[in-house]
């Protein structure tokens, strides 16, 4: 059987090490990278079908990230943006780069899954 795959893109290891065990729980092959570049990269080499990526990163912000994503002729994940930020305006300019979601932090880890399983089912990821 050919796991799902999935990239965490997130500047906080614990919480990268906390979603890639959720995510791995649902049947995915998880990688992490904490910054834009790293992040890109992952998403060329794994091709992943979801992608869960923090706005506010290392070196630039997740905003990059999906502008290098619409900018590469790879394929496009299923994409959840994170943030500790309320702003509609970096909510709409994720919406606008390709987020399917954008999620503000915290969230229950049993939301999260009840989210993945969701997707699952409607052949999303």
């Amino acid at each position: 059987m050919i796991k799902k795959k999935a990239v965490v893109c997130d500047h906080d290891a614990t919480f990268a090490r906390i979603l890639k065990h959720l995510l791995a729980k649902q049947g995915f092959e998880v990688s992490t990278a904490h910054n834009s570049d790293g992040g890109l990269a992952l998403l060329r080499s794994a091709k992943p079908s979801l992608l869960i990526l923090d706005m506010e990163l290392a070196t630039k912000d997740g905003l990059a990230v999906l502008r290098g994503m619409r900018d590469a002729s790879a394929a496009k994940p299923y994409t959840i943006v994170l943030t500790a930020h309320e702003g509609k305006e970096k909510h709409a300019q994720a919406t606008a780069l390709g987020a399917h979601e954008v999620w503000t932090k915290p969230f229950s880890a049993a939301e999260f899954l009840k989210k993945l399983e969701s997707l699952a089912r409607q052949g999303k990821v």
